[in-house]
């Protein structure tokens, strides 16, 4: 699939998406309210990306914009899926903060082994693999390492050199994060037509679909 291709699909399911989503902080808990927050900066994250690579060249900003998304959409899972109502509590009134993203990410693996466990499913650490291949380029891309100044010049002008592949890639991770997060938000909220929209952009196979 083209470049071209990807943002014509991201386009139509991201509208189908934000009609759904329909994000509004009406649900009376303290951990409603955050996850609502995160689901809401993890959209604008996202959907920044997506237009910087679409109608601009400063693909250096979209990908410095990678690590912020998948922190919030880590975030965002152990709100709904591990944090205790004391967490919680703490966390909104600044007496606590956030895990490191690798932290939570071990957190929420646990949390999915034992719900996995008791279904009889095989075991894996989808989150914490994950994030500890990328950790590392995460960081870079996003406080100006060498993956953000190595793509700074292109045949000795200064141009951002990122290619089609690069670009598609960004997209293929950063769309995957979200996917994940909205299809928990989705069961989270019992939003049964954003989890229906979802699952149909999720059945794309974004890790195969978005190649060149």
């Amino acid at each position: 699939m083209s470049l071209g291709d990807v943002f014509l699909e991201i386009n139509k399911y991201s509208n189908k998406i934000d009609k759904a989503l329909a994000l509004k902080d009406s649900r009376p808990s303290i951990k409603d309210s955050l996850v609502v927050a995160l689901v809401s900066l993890s959209r604008q994250h996202y959907l920044s990306i997506f237009l910087l690579t679409k109608e601009s060249t400063y693909y250096s900003s979209a990908f410095a914009l990678i690590r912020p998304l998948i922190d919030a959409v880590y975030r965002a899972i152990w709100l709904m899926k591990v944090a205790t109502d004391n967490q919680v509590e703490k966390i909104n009134n600044n007496e606590k903060q956030f895990m490191t993203t690798q932290e939570l990410s071990k957190k929420i693996d646990r949390k999915f082994h034992e719900l996995k466990e008791n279904e009889g499913e095989e075991q894996f650490d989808i989150f914490h693999n994950r994030y500890n291949k990328n950790s590392q380029v995460l960081h870079g891309l996003t406080h100006g390492g060498m993956e953000q100044i190595h793509k700074q010049l292109k045949d000795g002008i200064i141009y951002p050199a990122f290619t089609e592949e690069d670009l598609v890639g960004l997209l293929s991770e950063a769309t995957v994060n979200y996917v994940l997060l909205l299809i928990i938000y989705g069961e989270f909220n019992k939003n049964k037509e954003l989890d229906t929209v979802v699952r149909e952009f999720s059945d794309l196979k974004l890790e195969t679909v978005f190649k060149k």
